[in-house]
């Protein structure tokens, strides 16, 4: 299990080839965050799920977070007799953050959103999330269990996932600056990084 604020380090080598290298470190503060109970609301014309989840931000240190939604469910096969394991994963259509809006924007391109404590370093912040509404449909499993995950993740997760999110979402637009795709691999592509993650159910 991957230490908090330990550095781990990455190497690869092959004959005929520069060493690859890499290091990462897995950020050391545990975040504290509660959701409350999700809300249907009707936004142009759609219906949408509505959930604010709180973040109470460590002071003084720059934190990155990644924030996601899934739904777990069990299925039975009457042919087989057995149980079979699924999941899917939500889509944003909105985010409010300290009263900006992130509708369409790298930052929630992708079926997570990524954000930093910029505006509220240190604070206890509300951030409402809405996604769409079928999402919250068992497709009359009654044992649908729905969660939300919130990652506090190093540095270097935040800047590649962010630039590789942009790059895809200005990859459809003539008029847009190439975005470069940079990781912490050395001599190599990707990149090598972690975070902590907090998981909780949904109460519905």
């Amino acid at each position: 299990t991957p230490v908090p604020g330990r550095t781990y380090e990455l190497t690869g080598s092959k004959d005929g080839y520069e060493t690859v290298t890499a290091s990462n470190v897995i950020p050391e503060e545990q975040i504290m965050v509660s959701a409350g109970m999700p809300e249907r609301v009707v936004r142009e014309g759609f219906e949408q799920i509505r959930l604010r989840i709180t973040i109470s931000d460590p002071p003084g240190i720059k934190n990155y977070y990644e924030i996601g939604f899934f739904r777990y469910f069990e299925t039975f096969d009457p042919e087989t007799g057995e149980i079979n394991e699924s999941d899917s994963v939500a889509s944003f259509s909105y985010i409010e953050l300290d009263g900006a809006q992130f509708e369409n924007s790298p930052e929630k391109f992708g079926n997570t959103i990524l954000i930093d404590d910029a505006l509220f370093d240190g604070n206890e912040e509300n951030i409402d999330v809405l996604y769409d509404s079928f999402f919250d449909f068992n497709g009359g499993e009654d044992e649908a269990v729905f969660y939300y995950t919130v990652r506090n993740t190093s540095q270097a997760y935040y800047d590649y996932e962010r630039n590789k999110r942009i790059h895809f979402y200005n990859s459809d637009d003539p008029f847009a600056e190439p975005i470069p795709v940079v990781g912490n691999v050395e001599n190599g592509y990707g990149v090598f990084a972690g975070y902590q993650s907090f998981i909780s159910e949904i109460a519905r």
